[in-house]
């Protein structure tokens, strides 16, 4: 998963909040990018140890 693809997913996550329409595989995808997001951080932090 490229940095931009992120990029994209969240932004079409946070739409989706603004409209109100939460779907099931929107949080899914959300879930996703969170946890994925917190690995790549985390991928970062040790690599600047």
């Amino acid at each position: 998963m490229q940095l931009w693809e992120i990029n994209k997913g969240a932004k079409k996550i946070f739409s989706e909040k603004r409209e109100g329409a939460l779907s099931p595989s929107s949080m899914e995808s959300f879930g996703k990018f969170v946890s994925f997001s917190k690995s790549y951080i985390s991928i970062i932090a040790a690599s600047a140890r």
